[in-house]
């Protein structure tokens, strides 16, 4: 069974990759046949395609499903559930279960997605807001037909389940076998005709829909030759975004953050208008009273400043690239929340003060909290009825109980640049700071208001203990130390203060020192890395953000944390002191058990090496770069590799 990366990039839709190959071209249509089936007005869109170069992934993604089979963790689940269920429905629920265990096991589901695959969506007004299609182009035209009668049949079956349960006929499923030689799978609900489920087969296609009942029809219509088609592809921001992309080979996507934007702009002013509705009038002659729903439709007005996001991705050996393009709207350099996000300014040296012994490190110009804070003031001065009242209030209050102004005192302190690494078991976290001494006071002020909490609370005598410790020549941090630490396993005592320009944080004196050094040039910084230089990027052109993620021990560190939780959850029953219901101790017992479960399956993702990714600002657009590095095959299936006689012995 293939396993594509479709999933996460709908999540995680700003994954981002390395500028390789391809020079940057239209959309090949031919490679991406099935994106011709977005309607105009989807907001998302994700079309990915069988690349015989990604067959080690798919190798590596079948050993992590084989396991989760193997470690039949879905049965538990299910017999924790039917053994909460009232005695006289567990006959009910497992032969339902059978009945549609029996039916989804004669669907290809591998076949559906393996060669080429569409998701898409567009949101809508209500009552059916969100609406979507997914298709799937198989090897054959018999394979296509097969998988539809196999869903029908689920479709059917399901409408048996609900009629029998409802006693009436809830839903309907009619199949029409069309003269275009599509054949189309319905099923409605008589309560609820504005929505629709439909599954077509048209040649080597099979496409599923849900939402109003028109949108499988465009699609089929986007599929063919007629010049009533309304496709995505054919839109001129479509076509803009993938120019300045290097051509595809895995995965397209291309989100309309904009189009996003406007629905849930369209939701504010609708909640504004009921709220508004719901208020007593005024009376002749004063003012309205003030609708705070007003605000939502005003702070999404500020937020749309950006138009389109896309991607596209390849695969090169044993590591996955992509390239993101993030574009704001035209008229956007003026937008307040823009300066916010993008007003921190290039990275000049990006690695200065990282160490070659870095394993993961993050540098990024960050987000300007001054410029934040003035927004949420302009916001509130022109949003807010008596807004500057309430802000000089605001402002009294400051002075009154925390004898600081939290703008002036603490937030124009801080820069934009931060910059965080880790090294084996040590950390290091630096943040740009204007004022490094007004910054250690306030660090101070921080320290003590927190160690007189903890001694109100806990005595005297467990308070924290601070003592200044030498990093540099003329550089000192203030090392933290608690009697409990130990007991927590951290045997080196965390230091914070300002050196060089930073507020840092560590957890360690020692690795100050080292990141100081580092800084002065009197340490090899991470451009000598040779795990960098070979497995990370180059970062060229205005770069904001550079970041490396050494993911070789991925696989541990899950077994670790699954452990932990499994360990947790079995342990809950006791720490609540007999308290806990027996039938909840019971389940969390249960639960310890199948978390247990899958620290094997966890076992399986020890292919992953590395990531890297950068991003560059160029006053319109953000481009993204990124690379996902895997280990060889060789390296991850050994057992794979050996003959059968040898790997029995």
């Amino acid at each position: 069974m293939s396993f594509r990366s479709l999933t996460t990039r709908l999540f995680l839709i700003s994954a981002i990759a390395l500028p390789m190959a391809a020079a940057h071209a239209d959309v090949d249509l031919k490679k991406f046949s099935l994106s011709r089936a977005a309607p105009a007005d989807a907001f998302i869109t994700v079309c990915s395609r069988t690349n015989p170069e990604r067959e080690f992934l798919d190798k590596y993604w079948q050993r992590v499903i084989d396991a989760f089979w193997e470690s039949e963790i879905h049965i538990d689940l299910w017999d924790m559930i039917s053994e909460r269920a009232p005695e006289k429905e567990i006959a009910k629920l497992e032969q339902m279960r059978e009945r549609f265990e029996t039916l989804c096991r004669k669907v290809d589901w591998e076949a559906l997605t393996e060669g080429e695959f569409l998701y898409t969506a567009r949101l809508t007004d209500l009552p059916m807001p969100y609406e979507g299609l997914f298709a799937g182009r198989l090897n054959s035209n018999e394979a296509a037909a097969k998988n539809h009668e196999a869903i029908t049949a689920i479709f059917h079956e399901l409408a048996k389940f609900i009629e029998a349960e409802a006693g009436k006929n809830v839903l309907k499923v009619t199949t029409e076998a069309r003269k275009d030689k599509v054949t189309i799978t319905k099923m409605t609900f008589d309560e609820a005709p504005f929505i629709e489920f439909a599954l077509a087969q048209k040649n080597d296609m099979v496409l599923l829909t849900f939402g109003k009942p028109d949108l499988m029809q465009e699609a089929l219509i986007n599929l063919g030759d007629s010049d009533d088609a309304k496709r995505l592809v054919d839109t001129p921001r479509f076509k803009s975004a993938f120019k300045a992309l290097p051509a595809a080979e895995d995965e397209l996507v291309f989100f309309d953050i904009e189009r996003m934007m406007l629905f849930m702009r369209k939701i504010a002013v609708m909640i504004e208008r009921e709220v508004g509705n719901g208020l007593p009038q005024p009376a002749e002659g004063q003012p309205k009273p003030f609708n705070q729903a007003s605000l939502l439709t005003a702070f999404l007005e500020d937020a749309s400043f950006v138009d389109y996001m896309a991607t596209t991705s390849w695969t090169d050996g044993t590591r996955t690239l992509a390239e993101t393009v993030v574009v704001t709207k035209d008229g956007a350099k003026d937008s307040q929340l823009l300066d916010v996000v993008a007003g921190g300014g290039t990275l000049e040296a990006y690695g200065k003060y990282i160490p070659a012994e870095a394993s993961s490190f993050s540098v990024t110009s960050g987000v300007s909290l001054p410029k934040a804070y003035n927004y949420i003031t302009d916001f509130i001065k022109e949003h807010v009825p008596e807004g500057e009242q309430m802000l000089q209030q605001w402002d009294g209050m400051q002075q009154q109980m925390l004898q600081m102004n939290i703008k002036k005192d603490v937030l124009d302190l801080f820069g934009t640049e931060s910059v965080s690494y880790s090294v084996g078991q040590d950390w290091v976290s630096l943040t740009k700071v204007t004022d490094s001494k007004k910054a250690d006071a306030q660090v101070e002020r921080l320290l003590n208001t927190i160690n007189d909490v903890i001694k109100q609370k806990s005595g005297e005598k467990n308070g924290l203990i601070f003592a200044k410790v030498k990093v540099g020549p003329e550089q000192e941090l203030t090392q933290i130390s608690h009697g409990m630490m130990m007991m927590a396993g951290i045997t080196s005592p965390p230091v914070i203060g300002c050196a060089d320009g930073y507020l840092i944080f560590s957890s360690s004196a020692a690795a100050v020192r080292k990141c100081l050094l580092t800084g002065k040039g009197e340490h090899s910084n991470i451009s000598e890395n040779p795990r960098w230089r070979k497995e990370g990027l180059d970062p060229k052109g205005d770069v904001v953000a550079v970041t490396f993620t050494d993911q070789a021990n991925m696989a541990n560190e899950l077994k670790q944390a699954i452990g932990g939780i499994g360990t947790g959850l079995g342990m809950a029953p006791m720490f609540a002191g007999g308290q806990m219901p027996p039938e909840v101790a019971q389940m969390m017992g249960s639960l310890s058990g199948i978390a247990m479960k899958l620290i094997p399956v966890a076992d399986k993702m020890n292919f992953h090496q590395s990531k890297a990714g950068y991003t560059t600002w160029d006053g319109k657009s953000w481009h993204n770069y990124a690379v996902q590095n895997y280990k060889k095959p060789s390296e991850v299936l050994v057992d794979e590799n050996k003959p059968a006689a040898a790997a029995g012995n």
